[in-house]
């Protein structure tokens, strides 16, 4: 019988695997060269106005309003997309609309990660690593679920991370050598298998 613990486990990796994912956050979208901008735009004002029409209600006590408020209150990686600091080098402009993660000129010791830097922006972790931020939305109507998380995309921003060419050809070549070294593991095991 295995320990509670192990299945606890497993089914938390299961439901992190298998829940919902916004596919094209609202931010990152309009960084996107391949998405249509007017098309993402009208999707997201008519999320946003019919939300307002149903949660932004007395009746709702402005849980739409607050909402935003809150995430832009706690997420402060829109600041520098709206207006970047006055005092920041120029050749750090060129690299990050959102000014405030670390650059290899800044830390040469510690080199710079994409991904890391992009996690810190949507954790609300631009300019002070002491402050960190998750915004959760739960409820039993997915619908609207999704739609609040899809409006709330767009306040909660973050760098868009590109593959460089040079990186997906090496990384297709990583992956046909992980598949060929797993072939050739399976023939030598099913072989090894036949001799005893």
């Amino acid at each position: 019988m295995r320990p509670v613990a192990w299945q606890d486990f497993c089914g938390s990796i299961c439901q992190l695997h298998n829940a919902p994912r916004l596919r094209h956050p609202v931010w990152l979208s309009l960084l996107e060269r391949d998405h249509n901008e007017n098309v993402v735009v009208a999707d997201f004002c008519r999320q946003l106005t019919r939300l307002v029409e149903k949660l932004d209600t007395k009746h709702t006590k402005f849980f739409l309003s607050n909402v935003i408020s809150t995430v832009l209150m706690h997420h402060m990686s829109w600041v520098a997309s709206v207006a970047p600091p006055l005092h920041a080098p120029t050749h750090l402009h060129d690299k990050n609309p959102l000014v405030g993660s670390i650059y290899n000129d800044e830390a040469p010791c510690m080199p710079y990660n994409a991904q890391i830097a992009q996690y810190l922006e949507i954790s609300g972790s631009v300019g002070s690593a002491h402050r960190m931020a998750k915004t959760v939305v739960s409820g039993t109507d997915s619908d609207l679920i999704t739609s609040i998380l899809q409006v709330l995309s767009y306040f909660i921003r973050c760098s868009a991370i590109h593959q460089k060419e040079s990186d997906l050809a090496l990384s297709s070549v990583f992956v046909a050598l992980n598949k060929a070294l797993i072939i050739v593991a399976h023939r030598l095991h099913s072989q090894k298998y036949r001799q005893q």
